[in-house]
């Protein structure tokens, strides 16, 4: 059974950490005692365990006695955490950081989709192998032969390995369900190369708010969360009620989740004015941008939820494979 959540207290989270902290408190939940443990063990391991995960649980967390709970979800954020290291000081200590532990390519992948200039959509077929392909071919990862490796390598990793490994399989497991971290759109003109993953289309909206496209979809479920509010939210996400129809929602396919992400974002993200607008902005060689309205604001909201469940569903699956000693 899938279920959902007590209540806590605590910290403001970041907007752009709520949806991984979401998707690994639901998966928390869903674990068994013993992988509970066994997990907080692995996280344990980590090369800063002290620094990124015990020395920042906040107070009020403490208190409450979710701890436990509280390091596994920032467990899914700290991939995020590796881009900058913000609060580590001085500057060649977080410099050698960034440079030790971050990988950009492992969070996204670029599947096609193209438009022409009035926005239609042209097929592309063999996507994803492409894409895949055009990755290793550099030598570097996209997210689904990062999840694949992660899978693969668990039982020869070391402690500390499979601590950072945990972190990341926590991270891309939410990455792979948010579908402008799966495509690209291209349209003749200035998107000829595309518009990773939704980071080239300027979004025009009130200030403060998401500068682009993908940064809306990221946000999708709120710009900022106090722990105790998120878990509020947590439990009234209902799998019962709303478990999404996904195909094939239990079987463990990465290439295939970045497939579906790349068909909810043909349908969801990538709506027929938002096509329209950008492609022929495109073509004229302008920077593209898009307002949303209410009615696509709120269908962005209703679909980050859904894929939040899948996401912690499959999490489970998941770590459901993985030997934890």
């Amino acid at each position: 059974m899938f279920v959902v959540l007590a209540a806590a207290t605590g910290q403001v989270l970041a907007w752009n950490d709520v949806g991984h902290m979401l998707m690994a408190r639901i998966t928390f939940e869903n674990l068994s005692e013993t992988q509970r443990a066994a997990l907080g063990g692995i996280l344990s391991a980590h090369p800063r365990f002290a620094e990124d995960f015990e020395g920042r649980v906040p107070p009020d967390v403490l208190r409450s006695g979710e701890a436990e709970p509280w390091r596994f979800a920032r467990a899914a954020t700290w991939p995020d955490t590796a881009r900058h290291f913000g609060y580590v000081r001085p500057a060649r200590v977080r410099e050698a950081l960034v440079e030790r532990y971050h990988r950009g390519p492992w969070h996204y992948i670029n599947l096609e989709l193209r438009v022409d200039a009035q926005g239609s959509y042209q097929e592309a077929a063999g996507a994803y192998q492409a894409a895949a392909g055009a990755y290793q071919a550099d030598g570097t990862e996209d997210i689904v032969v990062t999840l694949d490796r992660i899978s693969r390598s668990w039982a020869t990793d070391s402690g500390a390995q499979r601590a950072v490994a945990l972190c990341w399989l926590l991270h891309l497991m939410g990455d792979i369900h948010q579908p402008l971290h799966t495509v690209m759109l291209i349209a003749p003109g200035t998107l000829e190369q595309g518009d990773r993953g939704g980071n080239e289309v300027r979004v025009r909206a009130g200030r403060p708010g998401p500068r682009n496209l993908h940064a809306l979809w990221d946000g999708a479920l709120g710009k900022s969360m106090r722990w105790q509010d998120l878990t509020a939210l947590a439990r009234r996400m209902q799998p019962s009620a709303s478990m999404p129809t996904a195909p094939n929602a239990d079987a463990i396919d990465f290439a295939g989740w970045a497939e579906q992400g790349r068909a909810l974002a043909r349908e969801l993200v990538y709506v027929s004015g938002l096509r329209r607008r950008v492609a022929g902005q495109s073509s004229r060689g302008e920077s593209p941008d898009f307002r949303p309205d209410d009615a696509y604001l709120k269908r962005m909201t209703d679909q980050g939820r859904s894929q939040i469940i899948l996401a912690a569903r499959r999490a489970v699956r998941v770590l459901g494979t993985l030997e934890l000693r």
